[in-house]
């Protein structure tokens, strides 16, 4: 009888549904579970590996998600407001994309996870942030977050990342600066930028609980996610890394 090695346990090289120890939780805080494996084998390895959530099926490898972690918070906007220059508000729509950081473990143990690019996911509903008129301000939705076991052949490995959009709102302060890429605007006139990319959060995604450290988020100004600024006196909007009518990563507005 020929075994198939991985965190899990020896998977045996027939069809067969075993009940493995699943000690995937990679915050060590909540009870170990056991999840029931459905192992489908073909030439001599892993290919369909069953816990009651859909599967990928790749070629020779099998990857599932076995674990939910629930809703994460996740920056997807910001901006500031100084000297009461203007209003800003932040729309979040339906379809809205943002690319999510992963992190990536081998064995799924607390204190073995590192970072594995993004992810990317959209909303399914719209998401309206309330007008602001001064501070500086990061707009949050959620997404659920979970791990996934990839199993291959005479290998596994564990990925944590977004699982589907959540939904939710919340605004909390924070330090940003003016840009110095300035356009002049008089007092009643808006701009809404809505089709270029904006700066990544680097820290974005509030999973340090978990992983011992935060992940990444991206999301772009497009056609469905939107900032628009209605100036309340003559003043300007201005971009970090260029000008407002262009890519300007950060937008906020002065007097």
């Amino acid at each position: 009888m020929r075994y198939l090695p991985g965190p899990l346990g020896l998977y045996r090289l027939a069809t067969q549904t075993r009940t493995v120890d699943a000690r995937f939780d990679p915050s060590a805080k909540k009870a170990t579970k056991a999840v029931k494996a459905d192992l489908a084998l073909r030439t001599g390895f892993a290919k369909t590996a069953k816990t009651g959530a859909a599967t990928r099926d790749i070629g020779t490898l099998s990857t599932a998600l076995i674990y939910s972690d629930g809703a994460k918070w996740v920056d997807v906007g910001r901006t500031a407001v100084f000297n009461g220059a203007s209003s800003a508000a932040f729309t979040y729509i339906n379809g809205s994309s943002s690319e999510l950081g992963a992190g990536i473990s081998a064995t799924g143990g607390s204190g073995t996870w590192s970072v594995a690019g993004t992810t990317a996911k959209s909303s399914t509903s719209t998401q309206s942030y309330s007008p602001m008129t001064s501070g500086q301000t990061i707009f949050q939705t959620q997404f659920e977050y979970g791990v996934y076991l990839t199993v291959g052949p005479g290998y596994s490995y564990y990925e944590y990342r977004p699982v589907s959009y959540w939904g939710g709102s919340r605004k909390f302060a924070t330090v940003l600066s003016v840009g110095s890429y300035c356009a002049f605007m008089e007092n009643g006139d808006s701009l809404e930028k809505d089709s270029t990319s904006a700066s990544t959060f680097t820290a974005g995604v509030a999973v340090s609980g978990t992983l011992g450290f935060n992940l990444s988020a991206k999301t772009g100004y497009t056609n469905s996610t939107k900032l628009k600024f209605t100036m309340l006196k003559n003043g300007y909007v201005c971009g970090n890394a260029g000008a407002p009518g262009g890519t300007p990563g950060l937008l906020t507005s002065r007097t």
